[in-house]
């Protein structure tokens, strides 16, 4: 893969193939959770506490037991509301979602982590993302679709858009592996009070102050030109992002 293959790419699976082994677990952990965010609308309440009690887990803030016990609780309501094959089924927006959701997080609550879990969790997402524009314009999904009544270019399309979303996020938390002057330097050489403000950030997911956190920097005169550039980027940020993770010292 080359840089401008990288920054430009659409392609989820053949971005984070190049990423597996470039970053640590908790980083991977974190992008699957942000594409399950991405599907949010889909998940119920029970499988969105999973995934935000994972992300506690991941950053050391919730225990091995908090995870499990979430995990075991979407899994029960979900399951539950499987037994109605018309709330539950493989042409609902609600299954390719929780599908997502089980593969980001059953590696942490009962057994260990396996690269290719992101990768499905992606492609769960996006034809989770499918269904939930073609529920979103009252389309009858309690019934399986016959191939002959999809319109395969309108899938292709919205699942292409929700890849290329997910190729943002994985660059947001990666940053560019073909440029690590900005990503190798140490949390040190930054004032203290621009470290506090990004934990702020990260701890209210506030990413619209990522701006206020480049000028920060440039006040303090140590801002490398990339960093700067991120936080000002119009593109998504999440959690993990490269430049918080950063200033913060997390891997």
């Amino acid at each position: 893969m080359t840089e401008t293959e990288w920054l430009a790419g659409c392609d989820t699976q053949r971005l984070l193939e190049y990423a597996i082994g470039k970053v640590g677990q908790r980083k991977l952990q974190l992008f699957a959770c942000a594409c399950c965010r991405r599907v949010w609308s889909a998940l119920g309440q029970a499988s969105r506490r999973l995934i935000e009690v994972d992300e506690l887990h991941v950053d050391g803030r919730a225990s091995d037991e908090e995870l499990q016990r979430a995990f075991l609780a979407a899994a029960e309501s979900e399951w539950r509301v499987a037994g109605n094959p018309t709330l539950f089924t493989p042409w609902r927006s609600s299954f390719h979602a929780f599908e997502a959701v089980l593969h980001a997080t059953r590696h942490n609550a009962l057994e260990p982590r396996r690269n290719y879990d992101c990768g499905i969790v992606a492609d769960q997402a996006t034809i989770a993302a499918y269904y939930e524009v073609v529920r979103g314009r009252g389309g009858d999904i309690e019934r399986e679709f016959p191939s002959a009544e999809i319109d395969w270019d309108e899938e292709n399309v919205i699942r292409h858009a929700e890849a290329s979303a997910q190729c943002q996020i994985l660059r947001d938390i990666v940053g560019n592996p073909f440029c690590l002057a900005a990503t190798t330097v140490s949390p040190d050489r930054y004032p203290r009070a621009a470290a506090l403000l990004a934990q702020s950030i990260y701890d209210d997911r506030d990413f619209d102050r990522l701006p206020e956190l480049a000028d920060a920097l440039d006040r303090a005169g140590c801002c490398h030109a990339s960093v700067s550039a991120h936080c000002r980027e119009s593109t998504p940020h999440v959690l993990g992002c490269w430049v918080l993770d950063l200033l913060l010292d997390k891997t």
